[in-house]
């Protein structure tokens, strides 16, 4: 894209031809269907001997019972174009024009029909990479840039922003992305408990895959805590003995449009 090329280049050829191949199996399929059926004549197409004349239109009636000429055969025209093959054609010319973009052909088809749960996530964790990589150029050729242009300006508005913001080089920014969503809300809980307990991972972390801002989200657990504890009328600490709760995400579930 450096270059002015799109990175979707490759798969324009790709489009052309499956438009081509469904045009060829419905034009079969339209002239097998323009066709009720064909005359057969065994022999020589005498023209004098039978009363059939080669390449001969004949009417025909809904339930009618006919009788052929001596020595024809009734027969009906079949596609004899390959239009079984039209669905696994399809699908392959699909899966080769997500690949450009590192997508998987069950998000290109939009059916996961014929994965199981592990063949579904092993083929999404490519595709996921690849977009955390877009999201990591987006953010440092045009958010950052823009945010710093901006800032920039705002500092020159009196009041506008708060006297340590004028530190341009004191501040430090985070761009928050939607997470994605686990399959199986239960395993990632667990997997979530068991990193934070081994101390792979952090709050920082795990809240950044949902796109959620772990200081936010701990605040908001901690006047929870104190909020229903106040209620109960003990204190936060025993409240947390009886629930064994702890600040941890657990889903990417929205929250609440209720902050009191």
């Amino acid at each position: 894209q450096s270059r002015g090329i799109s990175e979707l280049t490759p798969m324009l050829p790709l489009g052309a031809q499956m438009r081509r191949y469904t045009e060829a199996v419905i034009a079969a399929a339209e002239t097998a269907a323009d066709y009720s059926a064909v005359l057969q004549m065994q022999g020589s197409a005498d023209t004098e001997a039978s009363p059939v004349t080669p390449m001969d239109v004949i009417e025909l009636e809904k339930r009618m019972l006919t009788v052929l000429p001596e020595g024809g055969t009734l027969n009906q025209v079949k596609a004899e174009q390959p239009t079984t093959t039209y669905a696994e054609f399809k699908r392959q010319i699909l899966g080769e024009t997500g690949r450009c973009l590192n997508m998987p052909i069950n998000v290109t088809l939009g059916d996961s029909s014929d994965y199981n749960y592990a063949s579904g996530r092993l083929d999404y964790q490519v595709y996921r990479k690849s977009t955390n990589i877009e999201q990591a150029d987006a953010e440092e050729v045009v958010l950052d840039v823009t945010f710093e242009r901006w800032l920039s300006e705002a500092i020159l508005i009196t009041g506008y922003l708060p006297l340590k913001a004028r530190n341009t080089e004191a501040i430090d920014w985070q761009w928050m992305w939607d997470g994605n969503e686990h399959v199986d809300p239960q395993k990632e809980a667990n997997a979530q408990d068991t990193r934070l307990k081994n101390g792979s991972t952090n709050l920082a972390q795990e809240y950044s895959k949902i796109g959620k801002d772990w200081k936010t989200e701990t605040t908001k657990w901690i006047n929870e805590v104190k909020f229903i504890a106040a209620g109960l009328g003990i204190t936060p600490a025993d409240y947390l003995k009886l629930t064994s709760q702890k600040p941890q995400p657990v889903s990417n579930a929205k929250d609440d449009e209720d902050e009191s």
